[in-house]
């Protein structure tokens, strides 16, 4: 990086505010300078503003107490960089311009103030910008991200920044003025490099701690009397031979294992099938002892077959009882159809009759003209009324004519339920003893589905039976054939422990 500008304010005996352009002149066209003064100028003050405005650190209060105190209102500690704000004022800040080799400018700003900006108000927290001035972005947010975007792009923290770039007041001189020990020491102080001196100080400790062993190692093989190369090779072979043979009996008695699991299984297997043939014999007797209920549950499911036609009498016999009323309906129609028909009758008889009356008062009283009238009068309310009635009659010739029809269907009804009922009557008398048999048909269905279990039941342990014995008779057959082996495999397994007590008794005490 490349200093570009320092700017502050009210920094420790710097009063008031001071800039330092490194791009005007004189600085922009000097090589190297010097910052020069009295004691108490702020030279050191231009140096702690560098590092204030980049990691809010100040490199020469690292070695103050920790527990001392600055000033009588604000009891700041003197680590605090706060306390680098002049006495008397109400605010400060320590400003950086610099440059990065890609071109880029930034800006990092430290300040601080008291309240309300007084002198005697009590000092407030710090506030930490950082801006690229190119592009006028912010980088980070809170003091913690600023300080980390500034070393994302400076490339150093605090401590290397002030021994790469910045050296603290008086290790300058402190180096100058030493001796070859103690500048060495300086350098590794000052650049962080102690490190290496102390793994470098372990990495000799330890070579050393290997090579005593290594050289213990060593004179513990020369005092042991060892083998001559072909005694090791001949002692090599017998003992792979001897391993080889150990491997083979190793796996023949994992055989004989497993054929002895598998005897195991087969007598399991036996002690099943005698399990199972004593459950199917115990089914066997329970299917005989069901035999007599069986038989009682066939007739049963029989009858059941009759419930249907038990139902059809109950409704046969409602149907007679409502064709019965319907016949007591349509027999009072024609009563009312009669009566209705009398009455025309009777309204017919006395029109007629006055009729006749009218016309002998016609010839008898010809000169009556107005008693004539008024018999003419009469006459026509007659006539009236004779046709009111004659309709009427005819409405109730109707009824009456729609009342037989129905009456003589209802009359074929009531002899077809009768004859059904007569035949159901019949049925049920001669077989009275289903009556029982329908109200037993819960009981029926229960025992018809206990039998049906029962049947299935017994197919199941007979097959499982059947499959009992044909694996007992492959267990049977693996048994022979891993009795066979197993004396086979008994001879070799002598053999091979012969082979391999004459391979340890060749080898060496």
């Amino acid at each position: 990086m490349r200093v570009l500008a320092i700017r502050g304010c009210n920094l420790a005996s710097i009063a008031g505010d001071f800039a330092i352009d490194f791009e005007t002149e004189p600085l922009v066209g000097s090589g190297i300078f010097a910052i020069t003064g009295p004691t108490g100028a702020g030279k050191s003050t231009l140096l702690d503003a560098v590092c204030l405005a980049l990691f809010n650190d100040i490199p020469r209060l690292r070695a103050a107490p920790d527990r001392s105190q600055v000033g009588e209102s604000d009891t700041l500690s003197a680590k605090d960089t706060r306390a680098i704000l002049r006495h008397g004022t109400g605010e400060g800040f320590a400003e950086v311009d610099f440059a990065m080799p890609g071109g880029a400018r930034y800006r990092a700003r430290w300040s601080v103030k008291r309240a309300r900006g007084r002198a005697d108000g009590r000092i407030q927290n710090y506030d930490h910008q950082f801006t690229r001035l190119d592009t006028d972005a912010r980088l980070g947010g809170t003091r913690t991200e600023t300080l980390a975007a500034i070393r994302d792009v400076i490339g150093l923290s605090a401590d290397q920044f002030s021994r790469a770039v910045l050296l603290a007041q008086g290790d300058f001189e402190a180096f100058i003025r030493a001796d070859a020990n103690e500048r060495a020491v300086l350098l590794e102080r000052l650049t962080g490099s102690e490190i290496y001196a102390k793994l470098g100080q372990r990495a000799w400790d330890k070579a050393t701690a290997l090579r005593s062993s290594l050289d213990a190692i060593r004179r513990d093989i020369a005092v042991q009397n060892g083998l001559d190369d072909e005694q090791r090779a001949d002692a090599e072979v017998k003992r792979d031979t001897a391993v080889a043979a150990e491997q083979a009996v190793a796996a023949r008695l994992g055989a004989l294992n497993r054929s002895n699991q598998w005897e195991l299984r087969s007598a399991e297997l036996g002690i099943r099938i005698e399990t199972e043939e004593q459950a199917v014999a115990d089914a066997l007797a329970a299917a005989d002892a069901a035999a007599p209920r069986q038989a009682a549950l066939v007739r049963d499911r029989a009858a059941l077959g009759f419930a249907g036609a038990w139902q059809a009498v109950a409704d046969a016999e409602r149907q007679r009882n409502e064709a019965g009323t319907a016949l007591q309906r349509s027999e009072a129609a024609v009563v009312e159809a009669q009566q209705a028909e009398a009455a025309k009758v009777a309204a017919e008889s006395e029109a007629q009759a006055l009729r006749s009356a009218t016309e002998a008062q016609e010839k008898q009283l010809a000169p009556a003209i107005a008693e004539a009238h008024a018999l003419d009068l009469r006459l026509t309310e007659a006539a009236h009324h004779s046709e009111s009635l004659d309709g009427e009659a005819r409405k109730r010739a109707a009824a009456l004519a729609d009342a037989a029809t129905h009456e003589a269907e209802a009359r074929r009804t009531q002899d077809a339920q009768e004859a059904a009922h007569a035949s159901h009557v019949t049925w049920l008398a001669a077989h009275a003893g289903y009556q029982q048999i329908a109200a037993r048909e819960s009981e029926l269905a229960d025992n018809v589905d206990a039998l049906t279990s029962t049947e299935r039941t017994h197919a199941a342990k007979a097959d499982h039976r059947k499959n009992l014995a044909e694996q007992q008779a492959a267990a049977l057959v693996r048994w022979n054939a891993a009795q066979e082996t197993l004396v086979t495999w008994e001879a070799n397994h002598t053999s091979a422990s012969q082979a391999s007590n004459e391979a340890e008794a060749a080898l060496p005490p």
